[in-house]
């Protein structure tokens, strides 16, 4: 989508909008990335998600984690919230899994009756910095720096990159 983009040209947009037929969907996008044994922590996944619709209890967005063979890790978001249309940074540790073939994989589930959701992501990175950068985050410190466009030299210090953004 080239509207709305949280930065750069476009974004991915999961769910069903407003003025769509309501139905059964799981709307997804998902990338198989390998993440080196040898990456040096922490191991972060970063992405920019706008969340719309209202909350029903039944439709959701998730961010899930998958193995090669596209088996399930692990959860590392789910949220049944009313969508506030206002983008929010998301960051996960996924040091856990140096040395292992994953899939990021996100989605929007919509039941098919009731309200519907969707969603836009944007800005996904996933990488490892070498060099301690304390920032600051509702939950606590974060070994992220405030940029745009993590690469491999930030602000002074090197950023190992595994999932680049893409732009088209």
């Amino acid at each position: 989508m080239s509207s709305p983009v949280y930065n750069g040209v476009r974004s991915v947009r999961l769910g069903i909008p407003n003025g769509v037929t309501n139905r059964l969907a799981y709307s997804t996008v998902f990338q198989k990335v390998t993440i080196p044994a040898n990456a040096p922590t922490p191991v972060r996944l970063r992405y920019a998600f706008l969340s719309n619709g209202p909350a029903d209890g039944y439709d959701y967005r998730e961010t899930l984690l998958l193995n090669s063979s596209y088996k399930y890790l692990a959860t590392l978001e789910r949220r049944y919230v009313v969508g506030d249309g206002k983008w929010v940074l998301r960051t996960f540790d996924l040091s856990a899994y140096r040395g292992q073939t994953v899939v990021i994989y996100f989605n929007v589930y919509n039941n098919g009756s009731g309200t519907q959701k969707w969603g836009y992501v944007d800005r996904v990175f996933l990488g490892g910095c070498s060099q301690t950068v304390l920032g600051e985050a509702d939950d606590g410190p974060v070994l992220l720096p405030e940029v745009e466009t993590p690469g491999p030299e930030v602000g002074g210090v090197t950023w190992d990159v595994y999932l680049p953004a893409v732009e088209r």
